[in-house]
């Protein structure tokens, strides 16, 4: 049973059609018709939000940590400074998203394709595996210790992100910009066994 704050916030949600600020943290919103809400601020830490379709919604500053968005439409989504530290998007759909200065440590972004713009996101400890972030800007973006094993970033912006042990297994870096700084970690010794098999920017395959 939901808490008396989140119920009321339910009926506000219902009621409105917006609930910047609300508390619906632990929520059952799984299927729900989300487009356009504002969720501005609210809290929606442990929610199902699975299948639910949130195209436009915005959840600038939402707190999401161990929220589950699997299945979830979220295109054109504005995340700027959400927290989604644990969160679970496994087959969510995520183009277009806006996930500037975002928290998803440890999220779970497993076979996703992505869109939009990522500045300064924190993935560490993500696992984005078998991920799509092909011709995706990434600047000042976080993926220390993330899993990008078999991830395709083919010609991705990777310039200013720190990688430092980040599994790159059998992921495609081909075509991918690099800076001083991030052609600097592929080369570093301690990055060696994370890239077996990786497709290097210059398209050769790293042993």
């Amino acid at each position: 049973m939901p808490s008396p704050t989140v119920s009321k916030d339910l009926e506000r949600l219902q009621r409105n059609q917006a609930c910047p600020g609300c508390d619906l943290s632990g929520a059952n919103l799984a299927d729900a018709d989300l487009k356009n809400i504002d969720f501005s601020g609210a809290n929606l830490s442990g929610s199902k939000l699975d299948r639910a379709d949130l195209t436009s919604a915005k959840l600038v500053n939402a707190n999401l940590t161990n929220a589950s968005f699997e299945g979830t439409v979220l295109n054109d989504t504005d995340l700027t400074s959400a927290n989604l530290s644990g969160a679970i998007l496994n087959k969510a759909q995520l183009s277009r998203l806006t996930l500037n200065k975002a928290n998803l440590k440890n999220a779970q972004l497993s076979g996703v394709k992505f869109s939009g713009h990522f500045n300064e996101a924190d993935f560490s400890d993500a696992n984005l595996s078998d991920a799509d972030l092909s011709g995706e800007p990434a600047n000042a973006t976080y993926l220390e210790k993330a899993n990008l094993s078999g991830a395709n970033l083919n010609g991705a912006n990777l310039t200013q992100l720190s990688l430092a042990n980040a599994n790159l297994t059998g992921a495609n870096l081909k075509s991918a910009k690099l800076d001083q700084f991030t052609s600097g970690q592929l080369k570093d010794s301690s990055m060696q066994s994370n890239l077996k098999g990786t497709i290097m920017p210059d398209g050769t395959i790293h042993e």
